[in-house]
């Protein structure tokens, strides 16, 4: 099994889905922002509904300021007539959805007849409106991440694309480990149990390399966990109580 969060948004009509559909976009695209992901834009929709909305579609397309993909269709084979995603390639170039958003119009009254001109309504979903009058509603299908397991590969497969512009790794309000303590020699061990402590009580993840190792290894682990921040305690900063910084990836 796998987890992964699902908005459905009720909408009284076309028009008002279509705002939505527009405020839901830029959600989806600050929250793969904020995470550090490099996504693209695929939108499929039916011929129809594109002309009608084509000036706001495109309007988004070129706030991206990529290319996109334009799938469309002579006729609505699915649920919805406009559905938006936002894939991830991975190292290998290899492509998988994260985000979507669909423009269902299965309930909704204007949309009800099928392409032989019987009615299909399959799940009488309704609301009385403001007017006393039962209507049928617009619903967006909003999943602003995916599985969160799929966002686990998106992060560590855009880390590892752009290893060749940054050091791979992640934000680091994002890294599960974000401070390493590093002792020079076990003489700073007592110090540097009492800057974990410290980190700790103010909710920063940190953990303390007690390894009877070489600064330089220690170092180079932290590297390899791609540890955000390392704390190096030597004599100097234990007679000063300091500490020096080590900083890896700072986003």
């Amino acid at each position: 099994s796998f987890v992964m969060p699902d908005m459905h948004t009720l909408c009284k009509d076309v028009k008002s889905s279509v705002e939505e559909f527009k405020s839901q976009y830029f959600l989806i695209k600050n929250l793969l922002d904020d995470l550090g992901i490099k996504s693209y834009i695929i939108f499929r929709a039916t011929q129809d509904f594109y002309r009608e909305n084509k000036e706001w579609i495109n309007e988004l397309i070129k706030k991206e300021g990529q290319p996109a993909l334009l799938e469309l269709w002579e006729e609505r084979y699915f649920y919805f007539v406009l559905k938006f995603e936002r894939p991830v390639l991975s190292a290998q170039n290899r492509s998988a959805t994260l985000s979507t958003n669909q423009i269902d119009v299965e309930s909704s009254l204007e949309y009800m007849v099928d392409n032989e001109g019987k009615k299909r309504q399959k799940y009488d979903i309704h609301f009385t409106d403001i007017d006393g009058i039962k209507k049928y509603p617009v619903i967006l299908h909003n999943s602003p991440t995916g599985g969160l397991e799929r966002i686990l590969w998106g992060l560590i497969e855009t880390a590892i694309r752009d290893k060749d512009k940054k050091v791979p790794g992640f934000r680091t309000w994002l890294s599960p480990i974000q401070v390493r303590i590093l002792a020079i020699s076990n003489e700073q061990h007592e110090y540097a149990e009492k800057i974990l402590e410290i980190l700790s009580r103010e909710s920063y993840r940190v953990d303390f390399d007690d390894r009877n190792e070489k600064l330089g290894k220690k170092i180079r682990q932290s590297e390899i966990d791609w540890i955000p921040y390392s704390i190096i305690l030597g004599k100097k900063e234990q007679e000063d109580q300091t500490i020096s910084v080590r900083k890896r990836l700072i986003c």
